[in-house]
């Protein structure tokens, strides 16, 4: 049918051959006769172009169109086709050349500014688009499609004061234009002008009331906590649209942010009742009945859920009441029924070791987790520090090293691991070992408080690389301002450089926040005395020394206190 009709168009097109063909042959003594045939000439190419056009095949609409402009080269009209057939076929840089020298030719006709300046937003060339656009307006004061879109770019290329203006004038020269209201609103967010772009939002939604502004408008009160503003806009979307989920399901949030509860629970047996996913709002129903303290009935909908994509979500939570009702066995059984792929199964896990160690079933917590870390599908960090704990409670030292040298092995990019993991050394009297681990923790995380202030007060304590431990200890105690045992660690590192008053300091701070640690006395006691305040230091001393159990720490102790008795 195709071929038939492409022949039918050819020999209807005959004449125009022949007449374009005679025309060649015409002479000076008839110059109408040659113009007509020149636009005979002109048409046929024309009509070819077009035709081609339509089916997209630009390539020859292209060509065809350059013949007929050759037949008649005053065709304005076919003229000003070429660059957007080249801009179709991707040669952007000869269409917008094209239309740079149409542009001179006729300065005037806005379509060609338009095309270029769409062309030079495409070539991310936006200053060479806003100054078309305001080329235009120059022209066509009143262009709104032109003002939005120089406001737009405006924008895009942070001159926010500037698309201000131009919005601006956009809405007072059209004071019902919605997407000027809209993108205004969007400008004063940026701007951080609040509450100018709830007044332009909320005028939008006057101008032309629509669900996706409605949820857009939701997402700016929602950054402000206007719960209220919230129910407000979701109702409207109710009142057009009853069965509208988004709207219920954000209703529903707001009512639990505002914490009403039971409103937020109506709602969600209404939304049941039209909802055939029963068994997700069943568990969103459970969620919010234990939240209002309503255990047996949140217990009995989880009963009903405990199967298909909510099961393991399911036996959670009924595991999480039992335990919580010191049913342990119960909640074991509710708890190994959740499936190793499955979201809670981590917290599952570690739900059941707690329930485990306080029912003293250690070995069973012990299987649990060697089970955990041995399959590839359940394999977690935690599990791998969980497992190190247990041996370090039952005093299996070798196979608590063992098991968080696993963990690292399997997760050697997490530094809550190998932070452990240096503890652990630490503890073993590996000191050297320890510091080494650390300091791969700090190369994982080089803000971790906690390894900063280890490494830090190693440092300080071997009387080595202070300037860098102070630096390190000062990074923690930014972190952690609260912490004070890493104010202890910065007093001790001020004292080792000689910054006695700035280590009393140091060290007092720490006492209020850790009064109860014997060791920041023994360093008070150290600054004192390096201050020759000798009774100072003495009860310092005495303090630590009334704290502290161990034997080997108090003969130390003992010792100062008789060296400063000579004094």
């Amino acid at each position: 049918m195709t071929n038939l009709r492409h022949l039918l168009a050819f020999v209807l097109l005959l004449p125009l051959i022949a007449g374009c063909a005679s025309g060649s042959r015409a002479t000076d003594r008839d110059s109408k006769e040659v113009y007509q045939a020149d636009l005979s000439c002109s048409y046929f190419y024309y009509l070819w172009g077009a035709h081609a056009e339509y089916d997209q095949r630009f390539d020859e609409a292209l060509e065809a169109y350059q013949k007929s402009l050759i037949c008649d080269p005053a065709a304005n009209h076919i003229e000003k086709k070429l660059p957007v057939l080249l801009f179709r076929l991707g040669e952007t840089e000869k269409a917008a050349e094209l239309l740079r020298a149409g542009i001179k030719k006729d300065p005037d006709d806005i379509s060609q500014y338009l095309l270029l300046a769409h062309l030079s937003i495409q070539q991310n060339k936006r200053n060479d688009a806003i100054m078309l656009y305001s080329e235009v307006l120059e022209r066509d004061p009143t262009n709104e499609g032109v003002l939005l879109r120089l406001g737009i770019l405006s924008v895009q290329q942070g001159e926010l004061d500037k698309a201000e203006k131009v919005f601006k004038r956009l809405i007072k020269q059209n004071p019902e234009m919605y997407f000027g209201r809209i993108y205004l609103a969007r400008l004063f967010l940026m701007k951080g002008k609040i509450e100018h772009a709830e007044q332009a939002y909320e005028k939008a939604l006057d101008l032309n009331w629509s669900p996706e502004l409605v949820f857009e408008m939701v997402e700016f009160y929602q950054s402000h906590e206007r719960y209220q503003d919230m129910l407000r806009l979701y109702q409207t979307v109710l009142d057009n649209d009853a069965e509208n989920e988004q709207a219920i399901l954000g209703k529903i949030q707001t009512l639990l942010a505002l914490e009403k509860d039971e409103e937020a629970l109506a709602e969600l047996r209404r939304l049941k009742r039209i909802n055939s996913n029963t068994a997700r709002l069943d568990m969103a129903i459970s969620k919010i009945l234990l939240r209002l303290g309503k255990i047996p009935e949140a217990a009995e909908v989880l009963e009903g859920i405990r199967s298909g994509d909510t099961a393991s979500e399911a036996n959670y939570l009924l595991g999480l009441i039992a335990f919580q009702s010191k049913l342990g066995e119960t909640a074991l059984a509710y708890l190994q029924a959740i499936d190793p792929s499955a979201e809670e199964y981590v917290d599952g896990v570690y739900l059941q070791i707690r329930i485990m160690r306080s029912l003293d079933m250690h070995h069973e917590a012990v299987e649990l987790l060697k089970k955990a870390t041995e399959n590839p599908k359940s394999q977690t960090p935690v599990f791998y520090a969980l497992l190190s704990s247990i041996y370090q409670e039952q005093e299996r030292v070798e196979e608590a090293m063992a098991s968080i040298t696993a963990g690292t092995r399997a997760f050697p990019k997490n530094d809550q691991l190998h932070f452990e993991h240096a503890l652990l050394l630490e503890r073993s009297g590996l000191h050297k070992k320890a510091l080494s681990a650390m300091l791969r923790v700090l190369e994982l995380r080089p803000d971790h408080p906690e390894a900063l202030n280890f490494v830090g007060y190693s440092w300080a304590d071997q009387n080595i690389n202070l300037n860098l431990a102070y630096q390190y200890i000062l990074r923690a105690a930014e972190l952690e301002p609260d912490n004070g045992f890493i104010k202890d660690s910065l007093g001790w590192v001020h004292y080792r450089l000689g910054n006695f008053d700035n280590a009393l300091e140091a060290l007092l701070h720490a006492l209020e926040l850790e009064p109860k640690d014997p060791h920041i006395y023994v360093h008070l006691g150290d600054v004192y005395r390096a201050l020759n305040r000798v009774d100072d230091a003495r009860d310092a001393y005495r303090r630590g020394l009334e704290m502290f159990d161990d034997e080997n720490e108090k003969g130390p102790l003992e010792k100062k206190i008789n060296e400063l008795s000579t004094q």
